[in-house]
């Protein structure tokens, strides 16, 4: 409940500030997932959103 929160937090608060803002919001995003990765053993789902979250990052840097 809590990741699902925090993702439909993301997309408000970037859709409220624009993308530029999205970007900041993906990397801080991506940080925690990254750090959640580091604390536990690794968790294949972890590494998945993980993944995604870096490629939509790169996505929203490309454009």
């Amino acid at each position: 409940l809590c990741n699902a929160l925090n993702k439909v937090s993301v997309e408000v608060k970037a859709r409220l500030f624009g993308r530029n803002d999205r970007i900041i919001f993906l990397e801080e995003e991506l940080e925690k997932k990254e750090e959640e990765l580091e604390e536990k053993p690794k968790d294949l789902k972890q590494e998945l959103i993980s993944a995604q979250l870096k490629h939509e990052l790169r996505e929203e840097k490309e454009r």
